[in-house]
């Protein structure tokens, strides 16, 4: 009678999930939800994952062994070496193309690494972008280092480390559950949407599961082991962690907690001495020492980027902002995902609607198993990894690239997830249903990944997609510049082209262009050694300024002088506007428009998103030479 209520109450819990699945799923793909139909799913999701709990506790508590269903040796390693392929090949082929074009923090991270390739710059901790770790940085100089200045180069780091984290991921599920949990979750995280979408983007919050894995998978296996080399290789990985992505602070505390509740209840006599664990100590002290030193020497490096994307300097009331956050985050791969175009299909859950399902029935399940260990590390890692999105900006939320950590406890608990439904599938028909189950998770992952989020992307307006996108038109430009050869034209760019770092980054060897501004954000300024500064303040933008003296610092100069004579404006205009082929971006009117005034015999062309004002050359020499006469 057990065993019904039980599988009744399964069978209830699946029909919940779905529901909120569905209502997660309606309505247009580039929308977020409205927030009715949002507090809708998450109240069936909750009811959905009670209800499993529910059925679980009446179920037996022994995870399904594999060894009743993969008796020959040869047919585990044999899948396992399939997945991993098959996960190589979809995240390592056409990074150049897609995603399409390439995204200003990818350059950024280019930007760096070649500062540390040309030995100007090679901190511990990167100021640029407010504030990066430095790990990604890193890996980016040897990927360009081995393969030339390009996206790929790029994206190379992120894809080989999203490959890599199926190994460690299969081996960790593998000792807390079995290898048929194992296969089955190495799987769905092999062919996941969420994860290969951001293995293909060159962002380092990839590295957040991998170092969250392999440290998982060191404290669980010297756990049960005994093994002290272990304990010291996961308290290195952790540390390593900490260069990785802001999002992996957390994760030493998590750990911590973790490995003190696993150590604490402890079920067989004969476990290895906790004591034992305390030799992650000194191979994660030996990982953060560096980065603890530059932390004493520059503490705002650390906390500068946490100031900008804190939840409490967003506008608005900040409890409120908080409750919204915790409730668009506590359920999100059931009831909806990041609103970014850029990081997945707006407003949707970053999972397949299988993976959705299982998860909510294996967090019931996990609620349902607590004495062991996989479920303290689904529960601790779900919900501890959730708190970098909880506290970032609202107008992300929910945040999937900041709580890519979970990752690692969703996908362990989408294969948990089939040890609760198959309790109400015939017997006979448990192996077709697990294939067509899966079939059906790839299938959706797929349409998602190569058809749906292409096309979102592709429709969006061009107004849009620089922001929520990618940057294509920026692309455009790099790819006319490069295209110039070794053709002496001088070409000046404006301010947004010029200063743009996918551009710098992708022109970075043809070496840096010249700038041209407008002529009304220009100030006069002189130092008191009498140098002439030309000086260009942009609207919503940071300080730039052209220079003929060693100063860095705008704030340095004593005397500002805003009203300028004729005369002075003037040699202004025409010390910014000397070439003789300027590049614009389709917004640049007002440039356009004073090069038009300037010199009227030029010659205007149309590029893609972009303008070209050619001047001639003849006139251009004419010009000069009246300047200097005059």
């Amino acid at each position: 009678m057990k065993t019904k209520s039980g599988s009744m109450s399964l069978f209830w819990a699946c029909l919940f999930l779905t529901a909120a699945c569905l209502i997660s799923s309606t309505g247009e793909p580039d929308e977020p939800p409205h927030p009715s139909r949002h507090f809708t799913g998450l109240g069936l999701a909750v009811a959905g994952i009670l209800l499993a709990a529910a059925g679980s506790r009446q179920e037996p508590e022994q995870i399904e062994s594999p060894s009743s269903s993969m008796n020959n040796k040869y047919i585990v390693p044999c899948i396992v070496i399939m997945i991993l392929a098959a996960g190589a090949v979809i995240r390592l082929i056409h990074l150049q193309s897609n995603p399409p074009q390439f995204w200003y923090d990818e350059a950024n991270h280019g930007l760096d690494a070649i500062l540390i390739l040309e030995g100007n710059d090679r901190p511990l901790f990167f100021p640029s972008n407010c504030g990066q770790e430095p790990l990604f940085k890193y890996l980016s100089a040897g990927s360009i280092l081995a393969s030339g200045c390009a996206p790929q180069a790029i994206r190379r780091v992120s894809a080989l480390a999203g490959w890599l984290t199926l190994i460690p991921f299969y081996f960790w599920i593998r000792t807390v559950c079995g290898n048929l949990t194992g296969i089955i979750s190495t799987f769905f995280l092999a062919f996941s949407f969420w994860h290969v979408h951001f293995s293909r983007i060159g962002f380092r919050g990839i590295l957040v599961p991998l170092f969250l894995v392999l440290t998982l998978y060191g404290i669980d296996s010297a756990r049960i082991h005994g093994s002290k080399r272990l304990y010291f290789a996961s308290g290195l990985a952790a540390g390593i962690g900490l260069s990785g992505y802001i999002a992996f602070r957390l994760a030493p505390l998590l750990l911590a907690f973790y490995l003190i509740w696993v150590c604490r209840d402890r079920i067989r006599d004969d476990s290895p001495p906790a004591g034992q664990w305390l030799w992650i100590l000194p191979g994660f002290a030996i990982a953060v020492l560096p980065v603890a030193v530059d932390l004493w020497q520059n503490p705002h490096s650390f906390t500068s980027r946490i100031a900008l994307t804190s939840l409490f300097s967003a506008p608005g009331n900040p409890t409120q902002n908080l409750l919204n956050n915790v409730h668009k985050h506590i359920l999100f791969p059931i009831t909806g995902g990041d609103p970014i175009l850029r990081h997945g299909i707006p407003g949707r859950p970053p999972v397949s609607m299988v993976e959705s399902i299982l998860f909510g029935l294996g967090l019931g399940y996990a609620f349902s198993r607590l004495r062991e260990s996989w479920a303290k590390a689904a529960v601790v890692f779900y919900f501890g990894m959730l708190v970098p999105g909880i506290l970032s900006v609202p107008v992300q939320a929910p945040a999937t690239l900041r709580v890519l950590g979970t990752s690692t406890a969703v996908y362990l608990l989408a294969g948990t997830g089939w040890n609760a439904i198959r309790r109400i599938i015939p017997v006979a028909l448990r192996p077709a249903g697990l294939i067509l189950l899966l079939l059906f998770s790839v299938s959706q992952n797929a349409w998602r990944h190569f058809e749906l989020w292409p096309e979102l992307l592709r429709r969006d307006s061009p107004a849009r997609r620089s922001e929520f996108g990618f940057n294509q038109d920026e692309v455009s430009v790099a790819e006319y510049l490069n295209g110039k050869g070794n053709e002496p034209e001088e070409i000046y760019l404006s301010p947004q082209l010029r200063l743009h770092p996918t551009i710098r980054f992708l022109t970075w060897k043809k070496g840096s262009y010249k700038g041209i501004y407008r002529p009304e954000y220009f100030r006069y300024i002189e130092d008191p050694k009498g140098d002439l500064e030309v000086v260009l303040q942009l609207k919503k933008r940071n300080l730039w300024w052209l220079r003929n003296t060693p100063r860095k610092n705008f704030f340095w100069f004593w005397k500002r002088t805003e009203n300028l004579t004729d005369g002075e404006l003037q040699a202004m205009i025409r010390y910014c506007y000397p070439g003789e082929t300027y590049l614009m971006h389709d917004s640049d009117e007002a440039i356009l428009e004073t090069l038009r005034v300037m010199y009227p015999e030029g010659t205007l062309k149309n590029h893609g998103d972009f303008w070209i004002y050619r001047v001639p050359l003849d006139l251009l020499k004419t010009e000069n030479r009246r300047l200097k006469a005059k």
